[in-house]
């Protein structure tokens, strides 16, 4: 986060932050997120991301579930 903020790459993000995928089960929450300088406008609202991400990081232990369901409202 320091690193993209450091040399103005975009924004990263972390859940619980909406990403609403059109066509695809939705919202969802993935772990962390990237979206380039050049396509925050186009996506980015103050409460979601409405299209894909550039950078998804879902992150998994062996103590954790994996999460395999999403919300629905």
């Amino acid at each position: 986060m320091t690193f993209v903020k450091q040399h103005k790459l975009g924004l990263v993000l972390h859940a619980p932050f909406d990403v609403v995928l059109p066509g695809v089960a939705t919202p969802v929450q993935p772990d962390l997120l990237f979206v380039r300088q050049a396509r925050i406008a186009d996506i980015v609202t103050p409460k979601m991301i409405v299209g894909a991400p550039d950078l998804v990081v879902e992150i998994s232990s062996p103590g954790r579930r994996p999460d395999r369901l999403t919300s629905r409202r």
